[in-house]
């Protein structure tokens, strides 16, 4: 284990023990993501093997960037200590609970966690290597199909379930286990409040889609309106938006945080999904992760289908309820799901402008360490590569269903 740092030996050290591994050795396996998967960590895979038992486990582990430039414009360690919170106290939580009322089909749509540090400039996770147990992103820069979407939908459906029932039958229990995830990560750095929620900052976003659409004048207008409401839709979207109907939100859902399970190479349609990358999870409308799952990976057709999704998500998480002896429309009728869709969805398509070059490019846009190490500015909109003509055409797509149907 020469090559990985004293903190990772040591955590391997002790999931060695905690899995009976006598005498084994561990391969560093270096490429378990490709580039343009992620942007904050630094992933590397291991395989431990047990000679005399015949057995291996397969993890990945997930660094912060030690960069000091980096850490004073991006909330690393914010972002690292939420998703350590997440996996050593939330997930456990909201299994617990599960398993307390015997939920038939529960949400567990996570990597297995193994381990973690949180020293300050050291913050590490251990996580189970999903591609080594059949898990495969979708192709990153394709549109998902309705079979993947749909599966997409019954996991947030499945997961923000939880949180509902929490929320009536555990109240106290809900809050206090979420009581770390109730605000952005970048609400929790005060050098970044300022630079992320200028006006120059948010409203320099809509650059790219103003552009994507400069020959259709109803088009541009509508983003001119989002572009004005865009310190409004910030407020949402970096505090905590808590009411009868919030829930925790995953918060990230571009395809490279999601891993689908086939029958086999080549079979198309999707028997499981596992969710990653929890760094910003927060409590928020569900239409956070709903919008912005739909918008970034759905094509026109399936967004003008968006109302058949919402019925599904609706479906599924009525039932889950249903075994928590509660009844979805008592407190959180269809029709008001709806209405918060088009009134929320201004967020997904708020991360959209931030995130949509990244899911139609196939490497990275822009390298957050280089561009700290090198005194550029993250959150200058310039320093960002330039539109494809894919982007163009999805936003363009995007922002015409998002006027049809009255959101902006």
């Amino acid at each position: 284990m020469n090559t990985l740092s004293t903190n990772v030996e040591e955590l391997v050290n002790k999931v060695t023990k905690e899995n009976d591994f006598k005498d084994f050795n561990v391969e560093v396996v270096k490429s378990v993501s490709n580039d343009g998967d992620g942007y904050i960590g630094i992933l590397q895979g291991l395989c431990i093997r047990d000679k005399n038992k015949q057995k291996e486990l397969n993890l990945v582990i997930k660094e912060a960037p030690r960069s000091v430039k980096l850490r004073s414009q991006f909330p690393t360690r914010e972002a690292f200590i939420r998703e350590i919170y997440f996996y050593k106290h939330i997930y456990p939580g909201f299994t617990k609970f599960q398993e307390k009322y015997q939920i038939s089909n529960p949400f567990n749509n996570v990597a297995n966690f193994y381990g973690s540090c949180d020293e300050d400039f050291k913050e590490i996770l251990l996580l189970e290597n999903l591609k080594t147990s059949g898990y495969r992103l979708y192709k990153k820069t394709e549109l998902m199909d309705s079979e993947h979407l749909t599966i997409g939908f019954t996991a947030y459906a499945r997961f923000h379930a939880i949180s509902h029932a929490m929320k009536h039958l555990e109240p106290e229990t809900f809050r206090a286990l979420t009581k770390e995830a109730r605000v952005h990560p970048f609400m929790q750095n005060p050098k970044i409040i300022e630079t992320i929620t200028t006006k120059t900052a948010t409203s320099g976003m809509y650059a790219a889609s103003l552009e994507a659409v400069k020959d259709k004048p109803l088009l541009r207008a509508a983003i001119e309106r989002a572009k004005a409401d865009a310190n409004d839709t910030c407020q949402i979207l970096y505090h905590c938006l808590d009411d009868e109907s919030s829930v925790l939100v995953h918060a990230d859902c571009w395809n490279t945080n999601l891993l689908f399970k086939y029958q086999d190479e080549k079979s198309k349609i999707p028997l499981d999904i596992k969710l990653i990358d929890w760094q910003i999870c927060q409590i928020s409308t569900p239409i956070y992760d709903l919008s912005y799952f739909l918008f970034i990976n759905a094509d026109k057709k399936d967004l003008y289908q968006y109302s058949k999704y919402l019925k599904h998500y609706y479906a599924v998480m009525k039932e889950i309820l249903k075994e928590f002896g509660l009844e979805l429309e008592s407190f959180y009728p269809y029709d008001l799901l709806d209405k918060d869709f088009k009134k929320y969805c201004k967020l997904g398509f708020f991360v959209c402008q931030i995130m949509m070059q990244q899911a139609t490019t196939k490497g990275k846009t822009h390298d957050f360490v280089k561009m700290a190490d090198e005194g550029q500015n993250l959150f200058d909109v310039k320093t960002r590569t330039s539109s494809s003509p894919t982007f163009q055409h999805r936003m363009s797509n995007l922002i015409e269903f998002l006027v049809d149907n009255g959101s902006i």
